[in-house]
């Protein structure tokens, strides 16, 4: 397998907005997992509806839908429009741990109902034109509803199962859950990527040797931390600090102007531009 990157989906985070500006000043990523789109399951949206959420359309870098729903109509009736846009492969959030979410039987929510799974799976696969994937936890508080899941996902013919190797209880916090990613790297007949705690060109490379198998790499809060990462796993070469200073300032005052000419609230601009300065401040705090 090769060292496919993915940008994962990052709410508040890695929206069209940031996306633009980041591919303009790095490179590794081959492609992206957008955020869950905001797509009513009774009410087809509206065609104009996606460029606005898809601007890597039309450029090198493959960009991925993501649905967070628990019933198949939205993502048919959606996938017809942007089929005609380009787009050619398709995510479900099955990992989303957010309480709210979890407890409409949305994102991790469907971990623990089977029946909507087959159902959603049922109403997709086979009836949607491109590559259709899926997102997933390893459990809710333990490890024990992967099995019974691999075992439906089997059945079928998935594109990629990513797996974030965490409980929903963890939210993004704890050690990753390595012997339940271990279950799902052995068991699923499907390919399967990893996402999690690759901070750095070690982990990956840790990573890599051991699951030399794994169809794909996402890596979300990694190239926020270092938004260089990328192109260090593609190369095998990190910059030096004067080249990563340099580029950095060019970076965040390009993402400074963006976002202040596109919010009118001052507030709002200052609290994007300090969210992704923290990110890269936890990278020299650590590596110091």
């Amino acid at each position: 397998m090769g060292n496919n990157l993915v940008l994962a989906p990052i709410k508040g985070y890695t929206d069209p907005l940031w996306r633009s500006c980041y591919f303009s000043h790095f490179t590794g990523i081959d492609k992206v997992v957008t955020p869950f789109l905001l797509l009513s399951e009774h009410n087809s949206p509206k065609k104009s509806y996606f460029p606005q959420f898809l601007p890597e359309i039309g450029s090198d870098i493959e960009v991925v839908p993501q649905f967070l729903v628990k019933t198949p109509q939205a993502i048919v009736s959606s996938v017809k429009m942007m089929n005609e846009l380009g787009i050619k492969e398709y995510n479900l959030n099955m990992g989303c741990p957010a309480p709210a979410i979890y407890k409409k039987g949305r994102g991790s929510g469907l971990l623990e109902n089977l029946d909507s799974v087959r159902m959603l799976l049922d109403g997709v696969i086979g009836q949607i034109v491109g590559k259709f994937t899926v997102k997933i936890r390893t459990g809710i508080e333990d490890s024990s509803l992967i099995g019974p899941l691999i075992d439906l996902f089997n059945n079928y013919k998935i594109d990629e199962i990513i797996v974030h190797p965490r409980f929903a209880k963890q939210l993004y916090n704890g050690i990753p859950d390595m012997d339940a990613f271990d279950y799902v790297y052995n068991n699923s007949i499907n390919p399967v990527s990893y996402n999690g705690n690759i901070y750095s060109l070690n982990d990956y490379n840790r990573l890599k040797d051991k699951y030399p198998r794994v169809s794909s790499w996402m890596i979300g809060r990694g190239v926020l931390r270092d938004p260089f990462l990328p192109n260090s796993i593609k190369t095998g070469i990190e910059p030096t600090l004067t080249e990563r200073n340099a580029k950095l300032i060019e970076y965040i005052m390009d993402f400074n102007n963006i976002v202040h000419e596109c919010y009118k609230k001052e507030g709002i601009a200052i609290s994007r531009v300090k969210s992704i300065m923290i990110y890269i401040a936890s990278f020299y705090s650590n590596d110091s």
